[in-house]
């Protein structure tokens, strides 16, 4: 499918490629008028938008130049090459085919050699105009996405493509782009999305501490509507992939109460590497019955014959450990001095080294 991704207006995008979708089944029905007809619609559209988008001022409205124009203008701007405009003869003139007395009085002639010129015309001047655009101003958050995703060495130079995403693209990336993919890759039964979904979401925490402080709390806000309008697989997707308990800081206190709440009560109920992952972050925002909400979702884990998640449970209590507050740290501390003793009593050396480690991992500060 041809990428109309440099489209940032969503309805015109998905009308443009719902145009070219239509446009393929009548070249694939023989319908080589229609096929003009749409090519010459399609191209108009894309290098209408181009111009205007550009934000140049210009002698003339795009809206009211023929197509003919249009093309010259975009030839001379750079923005066609001058194969587009040799090719552009076999669509000049589709305006006339939908009626069909021009097509008579003009001896207009449409067949499958043109039909077909036309159709990868259309492929031309969208990846011509997709290029310049993208030189102009970078990538668009869909053009990114995208090549996030066919592309896995794209993640080794992520941060350099990110910084250079224009602000605007930045937020749209982390409001809807991202988001939505993430939804459809996680949906798909049929094949192994596991690294393109691991790619999105690393690529959207990076979009995100790069983010102005207003993006990030609307990021952040909508996060939280997640949480309280939407369902539970929609509200985990978020909390597991996307969110982190550090940007809790965009919020007020109240609202952040309603994320913490969900969060601890999703670590409580079945603890996982990615709520692990969720958590970071959340030490300096837990009050005392919170810290012990936390405290006790992560400590069985790091006993000896826990899962896998002994090590993930052990740094993510020793890191949030020191920026809780004070009072939080002499809890945390008294609790460790009692599993400690408790385990003494009962010979289960094991356990105790356990907590040994707990209290000497990570900074030179112990319980």
């Amino acid at each position: 499918m041809l990428a109309f991704d440099f489209i940032t207006n969503e309805a015109f995008r998905k009308s443009l490629e719902s145009d070219f979708r239509e446009l393929t089944e009548c070249s694939r029905a023989t319908a080589w008028k229609a096929v003009h007809v749409l090519a010459g619609s399609i191209i108009e559209a894309v290098l209408i938008d181009h111009l205007i988008e550009s934000g140049k001022a210009l002698a003339k409205d795009p809206l009211k130049m023929e197509l003919a124009e249009l093309i010259q203008f975009c030839r001379d701007e750079g923005i066609l090459s001058q194969k587009s405009v040799d090719l552009s003869t076999v669509i000049r003139g589709f305006r006339n085919l939908i009626h069909p007395g021009r097509v008579i009085r003009l001896n207009e002639t449409v067949d499958e050699k043109g039909a077909v010129i036309a159709q990868k015309l259309v492929e031309i001047v969208v990846e011509e105009v997709a290029g310049r655009r993208r030189e102009a101003y970078g990538y668009t958050a869909e053009q990114l996405t995208n090549k996030i995703e066919s592309d896995a060495s794209v993640m080794s130079i992520i941060g350099h493509l990110l910084k250079k995403l224009n602000p605007y693209e930045t937020e749209r990336l982390l409001l809807t782009v991202i988001p939505e993919r993430y939804f459809v890759l996680d949906s798909e039964q049929f094949r192994d999305t596991r690294q393109e979904c691991s790619h999105l979401a690393k690529a959207f925490r990076l979009a995100f501490d790069l983010a102005a402080k207003e993006t990030k709390e609307r990021v952040t806000q909508k996060f939280l509507n997640v949480v309280q309008e939407e369902g539970e697989y929609t509200v985990q997707m978020y909390e597991r992939n996307l969110f982190r308990a550090g940007d809790l800081q965009f919020l007020a206190d109240g609202e952040r109460s309603i994320i913490k709440a969900y969060l601890l009560a999703s670590m409580s109920k079945k603890l996982t590497s990615s709520l692990i992952q969720a958590a970071e972050g959340i030490g300096k925002f837990l009050d005392s019955e919170e810290a012990k909400v936390f405290f006790q979702a992560l400590i069985t884990h790091i006993l000896p014959d826990s899962d896998e998640l002994r090590d993930l449970s052990l740094t993510r209590l020793t890191e949030e450990r020191s920026s809780m507050s004070d009072e939080n740290k002499k809890w945390m501390e008294a609790w460790v001095a009692k599993l400690r003793t408790m385990y003494q009593r009962s010979n289960r050396t094991a356990f105790v080294e356990s907590l040994d480690l707990l209290e000497s991992w990570g900074d030179d500060v112990p319980f």
